[in-house]
């Protein structure tokens, strides 16, 4: 398994491989692509069916708020299908 980071660069959709110790959220690959992290989301967790992806979420209190990191990982299989699929979509939004 391979943890990534999902980079837009005119239009292109490109992975970088990033080290475990950094934290990327769906909130960001959503912004970086200009799509909706819903979006992004569900197109990871369909990966996630098909076991291309897999996800690990940590919980983390400050007093009384609560929040989930969720933070995946990604074969290297998955990470063709990922591309292809978020390019369709990134295709259909503009």
């Amino acid at each position: 398994m391979i943890n990534m980071v999902v980079i837009s660069i005119e239009g292109k959709i490109l992975l970088y491989l990033y080290k475990k110790k950094e934290k990327v959220n769906s909130n960001k690959i959503a912004k970086d692509l200009q799509l909706n992290r819903i979006t992004v989301v569900h197109a990871l967790e369909r990966l996630e069916k098909q076991n291309l992806v897999k996800s690990t979420e940590t919980v983390i209190q400050f007093g009384k708020i609560r929040r989930v990191i969720r933070q995946w990982e990604i074969t290297q299989d998955g990470i063709e299908v990922l591309k292809k699929e978020l390019s369709a979509i990134s295709e259909v939004v503009q």
